[in-house]
């Protein structure tokens, strides 16, 4: 940088001695770049996706929403930043040493939202120093937490982070926390995934998650086309987590005739293909069956009687007193 002294006339046409800077180039850009983050908020990318990969309005109205709460709350994103469960110095104190920072996201609640979907698809927190565990647990913590409040803001986020997640096990913690979302379109995603050999598994834990009858309709034409063991045992947890009486239960009263519509696509589903796996296979079943708890299992497997060994008969016969006597029947 170097001063430089010039003369010039104002407006009385007096002659005036004026001094300016004059920076060499490499300086004058750094400075400019300078200026330019204090006007203009710059990005990297996620945790689970880089931030072009979110389409240019979604990204903008996520970027806006991010920008207001910083304005009206920036301790939540303080909050994020400064997240322990991760940590080794935290985690290896407790008794089961690994890391998880779900606890402390949990107790942050709604406001930990649109910073988490900042942390995963427009900037994420250094994480200085974490493992690959450790990095992975402060994303599956977030898709999960995510996906426990869900709110349709985070529709896009989620199905970019379906797409984009870097392994299976992420990806199968978007699928399910994307299936929490309920909507049409986020069940739409998972069911036309469920071609895809690479997020088949993710698709079905996803559709596991949805509260809908379509949902369990899906599941159900799926396991009536299963052929192997482990998709038959996949397909058959998730449509005992999707019918499950006590989530049902949980969404209230309003819910009531839609849940006891999908418990009995689900408890027919399994119960007309229950004879064509054995061994822990059925197992899974008989346990997705009592998870289900429809009223109607009775009516179904006297439906399906005379189609069944002896054995497999008594089996579900023996599912359906369990649950009988589960409602105090």
């Amino acid at each position: 940088m170097a001063v430089v002294e010039s003369h010039a006339t104002d407006a009385r046409g007096v002659k005036v001695k004026a001094t300016r800077l004059k920076f060499s180039s490499a300086l004058s850009g750094a400075v400019f770049a300078l200026l330019g983050c204090t006007s203009v908020v710059a990005h990297a990318d996620g945790l689970v996706a880089r931030l072009n990969q979110l389409p240019a309005r979604e990204r903008a109205t996520l970027q806006a929403a991010v920008a207001e709460q910083k304005r009206t709350d920036p301790k939540s994103f303080a909050a994020i930043r400064e997240l322990k469960g991760y940590r080794p110095e935290h985690y290896r104190q407790f008794r089961n040493p690994i890391p998880q920072v779900g606890p402390e996201l949990r107790h942050l609640g709604k406001a930990a939202l649109l910073p988490m979907l900042e942390a995963l698809v427009l900037d994420a927190p250094e994480l200085a120093g974490a493992t690959d565990d450790e990095r992975h647990a402060v994303i599956e913590g977030m898709l999960s937490e995510v996906g426990r409040l869900r709110d349709a803001r985070s529709a896009p986020a989620l199905r970019l982070a379906f797409v984009a997640a870097p392994s299976a096990s992420l990806l199968r913690a978007a699928g399910r926390a994307l299936g929490r979302l309920g909507d049409a379109a986020s069940r739409g995603v998972l069911t036309a995934s469920l071609n895809e050999p690479s997020r088949r598994l993710a698709a079905i834990d996803g559709l596991g998650e949805c509260r809908s009858s379509e949902a369990a309709r899906t599941l159900a034409k799926e396991l009536d086309a299963a052929t192997s063991k482990n998709d038959a045992a996949s397909l058959v947890r998730a449509l005992g987590n999707l019918g499950s009486s006590w989530a049902w239960q949980a969404l209230g009263a309003a819910r009531q005739a839609e849940g006891n519509d999908t418990r009995e696509v689900a408890a027919s589903a399994l119960v007309r293909s229950y004879h064509r796996f054995d061994g822990e296979t059925r197992a899974a079943y008989r346990s997705a069956l009592t998870m289900v708890e429809s009223a109607d299992t009775g009516r179904i497997v006297l439906a399906h009687k005379r189609g069944f060994d002896e054995a497999t008969a008594q089996e579900l016969e023996a599912v359906v007193k369990t649950i009988a006597a589960r409602q105090g029947q």
